[in-house]
């Protein structure tokens, strides 16, 4: 059939017209977070880049509160981590989680070479108290994909409002949060932050001993950010269980042959769940904290005043802007 150019011309003007007006209507501004259509930027947009004032204010508020397990101060630091997560246009959860310390300090938890790794669970008559993780999802555009990456970060501490362990680490996770919560992403990405880890990794066994078996089949790896930001020579570290490469160093291996990483082995903190789990994982850090206490105080509050500032005068911003390129590149092998 042969059709006059003039309509022909008039057809094509109106499909145009018609697929411009269904792309307009897909916006990822428009479908959310969870409901994202496949037109949106991807994490290889140069656009990306940490806004490091809202980093810095992110650190501020959270070393702000006294964060040890149980304590109120904790409890504040997961209800200001769930409000930022609202505002970036995540549905956030909380998982609650019982704890004993008798039990934890009666094990050799930093090693954990015990067989009670997964013992999770705690009787209501023996628990000191609870603590909670707080989870955002972040759906991938295609229903099909399967894939699963988490990244975490601990948010409580020992008790005096720490700075670098962790509220870099939570303050970074949460710029990576907010930044592709419009991109697309090709596999479901969580955003986690746990609870408890200073004594027994509590909250990422907990997390990680309730996943499903699905689940933990389609984990392809688990980026965890621990001790960040710190100015000196102390070089950014990728560490696993066992000093040895896997599926989650993968990701980093750009940084990796350019030596801006090396693999190293440090068994105590929350990716070592995930490992023990058989999931590939990571955590992204700076070995050793160059924190030196060698003057006397008088009070426990006056020390923990000190170590605030100095934890504040080792702030580096060009090493939490590394630290977020890293993981942003990571995360971009897994998810485009």
């Amino acid at each position: 059939m042969f059709i006059k150019a003039s309509t022909f011309n008039k057809r094509i003007y109106l499909m145009i017209i018609a697929l411009f007006m269904l792309v307009a209507g897909c916006s990822t501004r428009s479908l959310g977070v969870e409901q994202q259509a496949a037109f949106g930027p991807t994490l290889t947009d140069p656009g990306l880049s940490p806004n490091l004032d809202k980093v810095m204010d992110n650190i501020r508020s959270i070393s702000s509160y006294k964060r040890k397990i149980g304590s109120q101060g904790e409890k504040d630091t997961a209800a200001y981590l769930q409000k930022e997560l609202e505002s970036y246009g995540y549905l956030p959860q909380v998982q609650a989680f019982p704890y004993d310390l008798q039990k934890e300090f009666t094990r050799n938890f930093r090693d954990f070479k015990d067989d009670s790794f997964w013992d999770v669970d705690v009787r209501e008559t023996q628990k000191d108290g609870e603590s909670q993780n707080i989870i955002a999802i972040k759906k991938p555009y295609n229903d099909a994909s399967k894939n699963i990456i988490v990244i975490s970060a601990h948010y409580d501490d020992t008790g005096y409002g720490a700075v670098i362990d962790n509220a870099t680490g939570v303050a970074i996770l949460l710029e990576v949060a907010r930044l592709i919560a419009n991109t697309n992403c090709n596999a479901e990405v969580r955003f986690v932050f746990f609870g408890g880890e200073q004594f027994g990794l509590n909250g990422s066994r907990y997390y990680v001993s309730k996943l499903s078996g699905e689940e933990k089949k389609n984990m392809i790896a688990n980026i965890n950010l621990d001790n960040l930001g710190i100015k000196g020579t102390n070089n950014l570290i990728l560490a696993t269980i066992d000093g040895k490469e896997n599926q989650a160093s993968a990701l980093f291996k750009i940084f990796l042959q350019n030596n801006e990483l090396q693999i190293v082995t440090a068994p105590a903190s929350d990716y070592v769940s995930f490992a023990r789990a058989g999931i590939p994982a990571v955590s992204l850090g700076q070995l050793p904290m160059p924190i030196k206490m060698e003057d006397k105080y008088s009070s426990m509050e006056e020390m923990d005043k000190a170590l605030i500032q100095i934890e504040k005068s080792l702030l580096d911003e060009n090493r939490l802007k590394a630290a977020f390129n890293m993981v942003i590149k990571a995360l971009g092998q897994a998810i485009n």
